[in-house]
């Protein structure tokens, strides 16, 4: 079970019972209940989960390819570029440092983005 599990369970055992019980009594059976009841009141832990996993987005599994380049097979993503470009290709530290600061602006951007989506659906940012 992960992390962002346990806060939608939280959130779920955290809605007010009497609203799924109305709604048993007008007739809406569990897919109403979930979409007129259980989504809207996890949006605001699915945007902000949302949020925090996007900086995760460019991080392809450095170790994973690392071990596949070695044994032949070639893949390339900016992890292993930048590994590539500081340590193994005549040592370019200023080349390495600012893909590794362009990756980490771009991250800086996407989160900055969804943030002001989800502030502009109405749900709650992270800031």
């Amino acid at each position: 079970v992960g992390f962002s599990s346990i806060i939608s369970m939280a959130t779920i055992s955290g809605i007010d019972t009497s609203l799924f019980e109305s709604a048993e009594l007008d007739g809406a059976g569990k897919l109403a209940k979930v979409i007129y009841i259980t989504l809207p009141s996890l949006a605001t832990t699915i945007s902000i989960n949302l949020i925090l996993q996007l900086s995760n987005v460019l991080n392809g599994g450095f170790d994973q390819i690392y071990n596949l380049d070695s044994t032949g097979i070639y893949f390339d993503i900016i992890d292993t570029y930048l590994y590539r470009k500081a340590f193994s290709e005549g040592a370019n530290y200023s080349l390495a440092t600012v893909l590794g600061l362009f990756k980490s602006v771009i991250g800086f951007v996407l989160i900055i983005i969804t943030n002001a989506v989800a502030n502009k659906l109405g749900d709650a940012g992270i800031w």
